[in-house]
C-alpha cells in the first residue's frame, strides 16, 4: 500500500490507459449514461490523449447489439479528438469474461501501458482513475492495483442488507489484505479483482491458463478475472480511494 502523499508528487501522465467496459447483453443506454462522466472528466483534465476507452460486447442478442452499435458510435463522433473511443463486439464468446479481455489484449494491448476493468455495472470517479495511474506509474513492480468496493443503493430489502454489511466490513477486509501483500509481508498472494482494478499490460509475458480435458470439474473456462506472474498486486483501502457498483447482488 502506498501512501495517499506519494500519489501527488507525479502529476504528469506518461502512460497510456485504456479503459475496458465489459458488457453481455445491456441496455446501451446505460452505458452511455455511464460514461459521460468519465469521458468528461479526463477531458476537463486535459489527460483525454493518455486514454482510451474500448466497450467490449459478449451481446448475444441481435436487437441489443444493433442498438450497441448506435448508441457506441455516436459516442465515439460527439467526443472525437478529445478522447478515443473503440467499441467492439464478439459473435462468440470463447472465454466468456476473461476471454473478451484476452481478446482486447492480442488485438490492441502493445498500445497500452495500463487497463482499467470495468463492468456494465460498475461506477469509478475520475479522481480515483487518475490516483490509480499514478500509483502505477510510480511502482514498477506492480501488476494489479485494486481499491476499496462499495455497493450504491438498491431498493430490495436483500440487497440493502448486504450492502449494510459490505459497507460495515469491506474497509476492515481491504486493509488486511493490504497488510497481507505488503512488501513487508512474507505471506504475499496474487490475487487478482474481477473489477475496479488497474493491470500492468505486459506483452512479453502472457499469461493463459490451461484448460484440463481430463478432470470435468477443471476443464470449465475461467469466467472473471485472472492472475499475474512475476508482479505484485496491492489494494489502496484509504478513505477516498472507493468505487462502487450499481448493482450489489453483483458484488464480489
Amino acid at each position: 500500500m502506498l501512501p495517499s502523499a506519494a500519489t501527488k508528487t507525479i502529476f504528469g501522465f506518461l502512460a497510456s490507459t485504456a479503459i475496458l467496459v465489459c458488457i453481455r447483453n445491456e441496455p446501451p443506454e446505460r452505458i452511455g449514461r455511464m460514461l459521460e462522466p468519465v469521458l468528461q472528466g479526463l477531458t476537463a483534465r486535459a489527460v483525454g490523449k493518455r486514454f482510451h476507452v474500448y466497450v467490449l460486447s459478449d451481446t448475444s442478442d441481435n436487437e441489443i447489439a444493433a442498438a450497441e452499435d448506435a448508441c457506441f458510435a455516436t459516442l465515439a463522433r460527439s467526443w472525437r479528438d478529445r478522447i478515443a473511443l473503440t467499441y467492439r463486439r464478439r459473435s462468440h464468446n470463447v472465454g466468456f469474461k476473461a476471454g473478451n479481455v484476452g481478446d482486447f489484449c492480442a488485438r490492441w494491448g502493445k498500445h497500452h501501458d495500463f487497463a482499467i476493468l470495468l463492468d456494465a455495472d460498475s461506477v469509478m470517479t475520475v479522481d480515483l482513475i487518475l490516483k490509480l495511474v499514478r500509483i502505477m506509474q510510480i511502482d514498477p513492480s506492480l501488476g494489479i492495483l485494486q481499491t476499496l468496493v462499495i455497493g450504491m443503493p438498491s431498493a430490495s430489502p436483500f440487497a440493502r442488507i448486504f450492502q449494510f454489511g459490505m459497507r460495515l466490513s469491506m474497509r476492515s477486509y481491504t486493509i488486511g489484505s493490504a497488510w497481507w501483500q505488503s512488501k513487508a509481508s512474507a505471506r504475499r498472494r496474487l490475487l487478482a479483482g474481477r473489477r475496479r482494478l488497474a493491470a500492468r499490460v505486459d506483452h512479453n509475458a502472457p499469461c493463459r491458463a490451461t484448460l484440463s480435458h481430463h478432470a470435468p470439474a477443471l476443464s470449465r473456462g475461467i469466467l472473471s478475472g485472472g492472475s499475474r506472474r512475476s508482479r505484485n498486486t496491492t489494494f489502496t483501502p484509504n478513505s477516498s480511494d472507493t468505487s462502487a457498483a450499481t448493482n450489489s447482488e453483483g458484488v464480489c
